[in-house]
């Protein structure tokens, strides 16, 4: 599945609150493997502005029984699209590739989380 975005590991992640840049990897394999029960949360949207199309993927790890959160975003424009059920999709198979995404280098590192929405 592709969504014509750059791959999630080569697009420039950060914190929500200190606008830091980090490895988006490397993030959910320490949050994930140190707060058992944690949930993982991935959306996407996107807003039409002149001849370009934002998009903005957003990852909240959730800490176990709801105490806090953590958020990481990315933000990435491309060219304009056409049709609006194609800039849809593209939300779409953004967030799925997000959620789905493991590399062989990091698997047998990175437990699933119990709850990934």
């Amino acid at each position: 599945m592709n969504s014509g975005l750059k791959p999630i590991d080569k697009t420039k992640w950060k914190i929500m609150s200190t606008k830091e840049e980090i490895n988006v990897v490397d993030f959910l394999k320490d949050f994930i493997n140190n707060h058992n029960g944690c949930d993982i949360i991935v959306g996407t949207d996107s807003q039409e502005r002149g001849r370009s199309v934002t998009y903005v993927t957003a990852i909240v790890a959730v800490f176990p029984n709801n105490r806090g959160s953590r958020v990481v975003y990315t933000k990435e424009s491309i060219g304009k699209i056409k049709e609006s059920w194609m800039r849809l999709e593209k939300e779409a198979f953004r967030s799925l590739e997000v959620a789905e995404y493991r590399s062989e280098e990091h698997t047998s590192e990175l437990q699933s989380p119990d709850h990934l929405v």
